[in-house]
């Protein structure tokens, strides 16, 4: 069978699950530096020892820092496509947590942060910058924005110190004014949290946890170890210092009145049915940070006027940090200096690849990493959460939180294009290819078979749902397939019905081999 044949059936065919799953590995990202801080690049896989609770790992699949292309991907005229830029690494995520933040407390932080993406686009780093608030998370700068774009939205409106600059030739001016006007919104308290310091703050768990997991499939594709820095003013959960669990967050009280004295109490604020829901949502958040390359680093939101710090926040931000391989920072100090000058050190990341423990419990598991080069500081997490269930188990819970993202995830790099329109029944039957590079890793070579879900959502400007595309692409090629397929790709033609309008196509592919995903926000009109 020819190999133009083969790609063919795999475009038209929608195939059920295939029953090969392959093996589910453990993913570590690492950085090594030098004593000054300096990227160590030239390491091989020979350099790593990997010991698992002290047992001895095998390094199955290595991957050394590449060197930078000079131009990040250029996607042809009407080509969309969740590549990251790989001109820039060391990527850092800003996310201001406004649920557990008073606006009194983190608008001092608005400016220092806005500073920071001055010089983070100066230094052309991948950055993005969001906020979480009861809404869930919102996005003023994109990951998948250039840094140029970046640094000419700042000097247009006068942000982070950029004010009268000379912005980088051969930016889209529309793309720099649609980012100036979120970078404005943002530096005026846009989903600021208005509760005044005398009531109580509400409380939410869930959504921080969400929010890890959306980072780590954020970051899963580019390049280097990442940063996550959450600036909040409040960890609303604690973390056993022992085993990494999560653990119900303590509350003081003053306590019942004995004597006519005040006896002062701690007491959990979770009950254990609460915690028993919360417990592998924390897991898979942290497995999803880990698996992405991503470390926390939180980030006290303390402003000129506020009041004392919070030893029980401080304690959680020290645990989690020391968990995914990042620091802390609290009182004062503008953190955002030392935090870019880390990220030079991450741009040189590896890739290890361990074996997973068969039946391994969903027990914490510490890894201990080493080089064999004198004076080399290995960065890396502390271990991670085995994935609990099987791939295809997890199928369902994957698609509805790439849905629900507003961030591109990067596991599963792929591109997309329009290829026109058909009447069909009142509606118009948008048609569209799917294209993956062949070094896109979905074919097992092992056992020669492909299998993704596709599924895409479109909405309306009211945000109501328009049109839907859930199918499966793939297949077993023979022996001859595999070196042509890994040599051009394949491509995928689809179909999705929606009626006529400005419309927003959210897409999502999911390799159920590897559990890896890969998603994508399309603006489309529809005429």
């Amino acid at each position: 069978m020819k190999i133009r044949a083969i790609l063919f059936f795999l475009t038209i065919c929608a195939l059920s699950v295939l029953p090969v799953i392959a093996q589910d590995n453990v993913r570590l990202t690492v950085s090594v530096t030098s004593g000054d801080g300096t990227p160590v690049r030239e390491l091989k896989k020979t350099d790593f020892t990997v010991q698992d609770a002290g047992k001895p790992q095998t390094i199955e699949t290595f991957v050394a820092p590449a060197p930078m292309p000079s131009a990040p991907p250029q996607p042809a005229i009407g080509q969309f496509t969740n590549a990251p830029d790989i001109t820039e690494s060391g990527a850092i995520f800003v996310v201001l947590d406004t649920i557990h933040t008073r606006y009194i407390e983190e608008r001092d932080m608005r400016e220092m942060i806005l500073k920071f993406l001055g010089r983070a686009a100066q230094a052309k780093r991948d950055v993005a910058l969001a906020i979480l608030s009861p809404k869930g998370l919102h996005v003023y700068h994109d990951y998948q924005t250039s840094s140029n774009v970046l640094l000419a939205a700042l000097i247009k409106a006068g942000l982070g110190g950029m004010k009268g600059g000379t912005p980088p030739s051969g930016v889209n001016d529309a793309e720099v004014i649609a980012e100036a006007a979120r970078l404005t919104a943002f530096s005026k308290g846009d989903r600021s949290n208005a509760t005044p310091q005398g009531q109580l703050l509400l409380s939410n768990i869930d959504m921080p946890l969400v929010m890890f997991q959306d980072v780590g499939h954020a970051v899963y594709g580019l390049p280097g170890r990442k940063a996550l820095v959450w600036v909040t003013n409040a960890v609303p959960f604690d973390i056993d210092p022992k085993n990494f669990q999560f653990v119900s967050p303590k509350t003081s009280n003053p306590g019942a009145s004995v004597n006519g004295a005040q006896t002062p109490g701690i007491q959990d604020a979770l009950s254990g049915n609460q915690v028993k829901r919360l417990m592998p949502i924390w897991r898979r958040s942290m497995r999803d940070l880990f698996e992405g390359g991503a470390a926390v680093y939180p980030v006290e939101a303390q402003g000129s006027s506020t009041a004392g710090s919070d030893a029980f926040t401080q304690t959680r931000m020290r645990t989690l940090a020391q968990l995914t391989g990042g620091k802390a920072f609290y009182g004062g100090n503008d953190p955002f200096p030392e935090i870019l000058q880390t990220s030079n050190g991450n741009v040189a990341g590896y890739v290890l690849e361990l074996a997973r423990e068969a039946n391994a419990t969903p027990e914490f598991h510490r890894l201990q990493v080493t080089v064999n080069k004198p004076g080399s500081l290995v960065n890396s997490a502390a271990g991670y959460f085995p994935a609990e269930g099987t791939l295809k188990s997890r199928a369902q819970e994957d698609v509805t939180l790439a849905l629900q993202s507003p961030l591109a995830y990067s596991g599963l790099v792929f591109s997309l294009k329009f290829t026109g329109n058909e009447d069909s029944a009142g509606k118009k039957k948008v048609n569209m290819v799917i294209s993956l590079s062949g070094d896109a890793g979905v074919l097992n070579e092992a056992s020669r078979t492909v299998d993704l879900g596709l599924i895409a959502m479109a909405k309306d400007a009211k945000d109501t749902t328009v049109g839907k595309l859930n199918e499966s692409a793939g297949g077993q090629f023979p022996p001859e397939a595999v070196a042509p397929i890994k040599e051009l790709g394949f491509q995928l033609k689809r179909s999705i019905e929606v009626p006529a309008g400005d419309l927003t196509i959210h897409f999502v592919i999911r390799d159920n081999q590897t559990g890896r995903l890969g998603s994508l926000l399309v603006p489309l009109r529809v005429q």
